[in-house]
C-alpha cells in the first residue's frame, strides 16, 4: 500500500455494535490495521464470564461500563484514535438513527439481541445509505454474512431472528470469525486498489472442525 492508501484508512469512520466476543476482536484488528475512527456501541458492563473470550477487558475492570474501558484500551494502542462510545441498548430503529452521522463509512453489527437486530441495523443503513455486515459464532461454526449495500440489500427472508440461537463461543472460535470479518471490511473498504478473493456478497460458514470456509451466493 502507498501512503496515499494508508492515509485513507485513517479516514474511515467504523461503527461497531457489540463490545463482545466478536467486537473486540474486530475492534483489535481493525485498530491494528490502522483505522483511528470509531463509534463503539454497547449497553452492558463487563462481568468475570467475559474474560475467557473478550479481549482488553481484565479482572480489574469487571464492573466497569464496555465502551468507557475499551475507549481507554484503544488509546493505548493507538493514541491518535478518535472514539466515540455510546451507552445504548439499540432495541428500534431510532435508537441507531441518532447516533448515525455524516461521514460514517460502514457498520459491523457483533450483537446477538435483540432478535430483530439485523432488521432495525438494514432498515437504518438503507436510510442512512451505509453498508453494514454482522458476524455470529457458536462452538462448531461462525457466520459472517454479506456485506449489504446499495448493490445488495437485505431481504425479509434473510433476517436471522429466523434462526436457531447460538449457545456458546470458546476463545478461539471468535477469534477466527472476528479476524475474518475483519479481513472481509478492510477488503471492502479498499477494493478499488486492493485485489481480493472474497466475494462480498456472499454468506461465509466457517466450520471449525474441518477449519473450512463455505460461501453461501
Amino acid at each position: 500500500m502507498l501512503n496515499k492508501d494508508i492515509n485513507r484508512i485513517f479516514l474511515k469512520k467504523i461503527i461497531v455494535i457489540g463490545c463482545g466476543g466478536i467486537g473486540t476482536v474486530v475492534l483489535d484488528n481493525l485498530v491494528r490495521a490502522g483505522f483511528r475512527k470509531f463509534t463503539i456501541i454497547d449497553f452492558d458492563k463487563v462481568e468475570k464470564s467475559n474474560l475467557n473470550r473478550q479481549l482488553f477487558y481484565t479482572v480489574e475492570d469487571v464492573g466497569g461500563t464496555k465502551i468507557e474501558i475499551l475507549k481507554n484500551k484503544i488509546r493505548e494502542i493507538s493514541p491518535s484514535s478518535q472514539i466515540t462510545g455510546v451507552k445504548r441498548y439499540i432495541s428500534e430503529k431510532k435508537d441507531l438513527l441518532e447516533i448515525l452521522s455524516v461521514g460514517d463509512s460502514l457498520v459491523i453489527n457483533c450483537a446477538d439481541s435483540p432478535a430483530n437486530i439485523e432488521k432495525i441495523i438494514s432498515e437504518c443503513s438503507v436510510e442512512k445509505s451505509l453498508p453494514f455486515i454482522s458476524a455470529f459464532v457458536g462452538v462448531e461454526t461462525g457466520t459472517v454474512t454479506p456485506i449489504y449495500d446499495k448493490d445488495n440489500f437485505l431481504k425479509e427472508e434473510e433476517f436471522t431472528d429466523n434462526y436457531l440461537p447460538l449457545k456458546g463461543s470458546i476463545p478461539m472460535t471468535n477469534m477466527i470469525t472476528g479476524a475474518f470479518l475483519s479481513k472481509i471490511v478492510f477488503d471492502y473498504l479498499f477494493r478499488d486498489f486492493l485485489n481480493s478473493d472474497y466475494s462480498f456478497y456472499s454468506e461465509h460458514i466457517i466450520n471449525f472442525e474441518k477449519l473450512s470456509v463455505t460461501n453461501y451466493e
